[in-house]
């Protein structure tokens, strides 16, 4: 019983402390069943820590603009929702970039104002902005003048 205690005394610091992940208990002099308890719990220390490294740098990489990519940790339970609802978001955000940059490169370099933008299963504000694309008022008929030339 000392084993243990000495085990979640090791552990427990880094934790709720510190909020560090990627520790591991080391304690010497246990066999058996100490022993296996140990490395379960290094284990689950280590599964938890990868997949929330590997949630954290997809999250950091969208939060700066790079949609390229997405949580490959092999995740279970709440993690695997979680990774699911992530990769998904990041899908979507992609495709949503990449159709309103078709259409500003076609207002912007071919002055055509009638560009559609599509993203199957877009919802909430998303859905909003991409139906608020489409009513944009038609072109008009009536030419600018170059600043400088009234």
């Amino acid at each position: 019983m000392y084993s243990l205690v000495q085990l979640c005394l090791l552990i427990k610091p880094d934790l709720l402390h510190c909020s560090k992940l990627g520790s591991q208990a080391l304690i010497l002099d246990v066999e058996g069943t100490w022993c296996e308890l140990t490395g379960v719990i290094n284990k689950l220390a280590s599964n938890l820590t990868n997949q929330v490294w590997n949630i954290t740098r997809v999250t950091k990489a969208v939060a700066l603009g790079d949609l390229s990519k997405q949580i490959d940790v092999d995740a279970r339970g709440e993690f695997l929702d979680l990774k699911n609802t992530v990769n998904g978001m990041v899908v979507w955000l992609h495709a949503l970039a990449s159709e309103v940059t078709c259409v500003t490169l076609e207002v912007g370099s071919q002055g055509i104002l009638e560009g559609q933008i599509y993203v199957p299963d877009v919802e909430g504000v998303w859905l909003e902005m991409t139906r608020n694309v489409h009513h944009y008022p038609p072109p008009t008929s009536c030419s600018l003048s170059p600043l400088g030339h009234f």
